[in-house]
């Protein structure tokens, strides 16, 4: 069990996988990973409908193929995270992070492919 406290107010009790997988708020999806949150226009900027004003997704959702409903980004910068790079995306203004487990195969300035296919919204 893990139990998320916000100035001593419990926020979330669960397992670690069902709060990262599921997280109750912002907050907790926010502590417990490297979440990506975006504004709900930003999000309609990379093709997401949302009925919330928030969208959080982690790096690792992020599809990077090309399919009938992928959308084109820019690499703005790769970090090198041993294994694999994150990429620092950018697309109509908005910047995302993705992971890339092949390191080294996207460079600075590459076009790719992404896919938000899954978010959440608070």
């Amino acid at each position: 069990q893990l139990l998320i406290l916000k100035n001593g107010e419990l926020l979330q009790n669960d397992s670690p996988e069902n709060i990262y997988q599921k997280p109750a708020n912002l907050y907790t999806a926010q502590i417990l990973g490297n979440a990506v949150s975006i504004t709900k226009s930003e999000a309609e900027q990379l093709g997401i409908k949302s009925n919330k004003n928030t969208v959080v997704f982690y790096p690792e959702w992020v599809e990077l193929k090309s399919n009938w409903n992928s959308r084109r980004f820019e690499v703005k910068d790769v970090y090198y995270k041993g294994f694999y790079d994150e990429l620092l995306l950018e697309r109509n203004g908005v910047t995302i992070r993705a992971l890339q487990l092949n390191s080294g195969e996207h460079k600075k300035n590459d076009h790719v492919q992404a896919n938000i296919g899954r978010f959440l919204e608070f």
